[in-house]
């Protein structure tokens, strides 16, 4: 029999998923592929559970909400579930699914207004002293959204009445003395759990929201939780089966670049069938101002080590996908991956008086404290560097007022300086074999000279996975479809 074993994630972007993801289960059920299944929440396009929930979790950790706006708000999400259940679901047994989520919605109902009445008597603990994260005793919101679509999309599944078919949710348990160091222990078990059921030829379907994971969400909240947990269970299962990782998403794969970007001209954006794990990483946080591919903390070095593949896939067409392995693809020749990034500022230090250790040293010494910097340029008595836009007005001004003061620079437009200019776009070309391929930069430049678009700031990066640069953020279009239309073949 098959050790092959597949670790699905559901994304749902789109409530037609709802009948959509059973299929795509009971597709690999009868080719004997034993599957275990990661969901986040339902949602839709005009409706977002995540922010809905949220929402509902900061009023109540501000004490800013009475029992009837609670009755309201959690009647308003129910109502988008069971709207869900009534239009996609085309079996007689949709009156189940319905019941189910009556029932779930009215035992988290109960568990709110609870909290509400009861609030001032609770102590503090590790689960509830963050209640912007944690409102309610026995389950926090944030474990709900997914806990409930877990819970749907099996029932969904098991009433398709496919002989031997049966899906089961798993839930992992933690008590509230855990800490994260020692964790081991609660993940042996937690795999062996699934483990059992996979066995028996069952589904296990596996709501995303660990709580491992409750450090992080203390600190920030991330709406993605669902790809590194993923991740996680598919490296867990991978001591015990051959495992292969699948990503469902709203496109193929990983396309060349933003499809809407050129559909103006004839170009298209084009699929990239392979890649491997460290050139993804680079297009993942290209990517990750614009749209998310998936979240930076998949490609955990582990999941790297044990040579998981991953495939990306958009579940209404099964003919197109991206893997992703520890290979690079042999025929990637030029450049794969084109983006940019908006809203850039270009901060650039001269002293002409200095060595330039000191203005290195010194300058990032400061802006560490400030903000981020994206790619770097530096020569004797220069150094260029972008940083993002978001930066408060105030804190930009501060930063550059103490660059000049450490420097002892007095602006004299000549050769001591510190100015900032924020018409910019950063664009990144990515590609798997660009070491030693020669004269790529100049290539670039050729294709930008010809339609007068000035590059700015360079900086190629040691991985040799990427050039990055910046040109006026109002040529930003023009300079992406031209590259598009020299590198990206078909």
């Amino acid at each position: 029999m098959s050790n092959e074993l597949k670790v699905k994630k559901w994304w749902w972007e789109n409530t037609a998923e709802l009948t959509k993801s059973p299929q795509n289960i009971v597709d690999d059920h009868r080719n004997w592929i034993k599957q275990a299944v990661v969901v986040s929440a339902m949602r839709s396009d005009t409706f977002n559970t995540t922010d809905k929930l949220i929402e509902l979790a900061i009023l109540l950790a501000k004490k800013e909400i009475s029992t009837e706006l609670v009755k309201e708000k959690i009647s308003e999400i129910k109502n988008f579930h069971l709207l869900l259940a009534s239009e996609k679901l085309t079996f007689d047994d949709s009156k189940k699914i319905e019941d189910l989520i009556n029932n779930e919605f009215d035992i988290l109902l109960d568990s709110i207004i609870s909290y509400i009445e009861e609030t001032d008597k609770i102590k503090p603990t590790k689960k509830n002293d963050y209640l912007v994260n944690t409102c309610y005793w026995d389950m926090s919101l944030l474990r709900f959204w997914e806990r409930i679509s877990s819970i749907i999309l099996s029932e969904v599944t098991n009433l398709l009445w496919i002989e031997w078919l049966k899906t089961r949710t798993v839930f992992l348990e933690v008590d509230e003395k855990w800490e994260y160091e020692n964790f081991t222990e609660e993940c042996i078990k937690y795999s062996e759990k699934v483990s059992d059921i996979l066995e028996k030829w069952e589904v296990p379907i596996i709501e995303w929201y660990i709580d491992w994971y409750l450090k992080w969400i203390m600190s920030k909240f991330w709406k993605w939780y669902s790809d590194p947990n993923t991740a996680k269970v598919a490296l867990w299962l991978s001591k015990l089966y051959e495992v292969t990782i699948e990503i469902q998403k709203k496109v193929a794969g990983i396309l060349s670049t933003d499809p809407e970007l050129v559909k103006w001209t004839n170009e298209e954006a084009v699929l990239i069938p392979e890649i491997d794990y460290l050139t993804t990483k680079e297009i993942i946080w290209v990517r990750a101002g614009q749209a998310k591919l998936l979240h930076h903390d998949f490609l955990i070095k582990e999941i790297q080590k044990a040579w998981i593949k991953i495939h990306l896939f958009n579940p209404f067409d099964n003919s197109k996908w991206t893997i992703i392995s520890r290979n690079k693809n042999p025929n990637s020749s030029w450049i794969e991956f084109i983006w940019w990034r908006d809203n850039i500022i270009v901060i650039t230090v001269s002293s002409g008086e200095m060595k330039p250790a000191w203005i290195l040293a010194t300058t990032f010494w400061i802006v560490k404290n400030y903000c981020p910097v994206g790619i770097v340029s530096a020569s004797e008595t220069e150094v260029s560097f972008t940083i993002d836009d978001t930066i408060d007005e105030k804190d930009l001004n501060e930063m550059l007022d103490k660059i000049k003061s450490e420097l002892s620079i007095e602006d004299d437009w000549y050769e001591n300086f510190v100015k900032y200019d924020n018409a910019h776009s950063l664009i990144s070309c990515v590609w798997q074999n660009l070491s030693h391929k020669l004269a790529t930069l100049w290539r670039i430049g050729e294709v930008l000279w010809k339609w007068w678009i000035n590059i700015w700031l360079v900086s190629q990066w040691i991985l040799e996975r990427a050039i990055s640069f910046t040109v006026n953020k109002y040529q930003k279009k023009d300079a992406v479809v031209r590259l598009h239309e020299e590198f990206i073949k078909e």
